[in-house]
């Protein structure tokens, strides 16, 4: 893994404080933004939070253990 987060790649992050009803927490998430937006003068990153609940929920991607250091499969 780099030491900047790059597209694709699974990296643990604090996504507190919530203010809704997102998902809050340290948890596993997938950098969705592109490489040049990750590491341009900002440094933002855009990221999907990652679940191991499967709900059925269409469209959702499985990810398999140990990729990203995940220890069960995860959406």
């Amino acid at each position: 893994m780099s030491t900047k987060p790059c597209r694709g790649e699974l990296w643990m992050a604090d996504l507190e404080p919530i203010t809704g009803h997102e998902q809050g927490g340290k948890r596993p998430c997938l950098v969705f933004s592109d490489n040049l937006f990750n590491h341009g003068p900002a440094e933002l990153v855009v990221v999907l939070p990652v679940t191991s609940k499967n709900r059925g929920i269409p469209l959702r991607v499985p990810v398999e253990p140990p990729e990203g250091g995940l220890k069960m499969t995860s959406y």
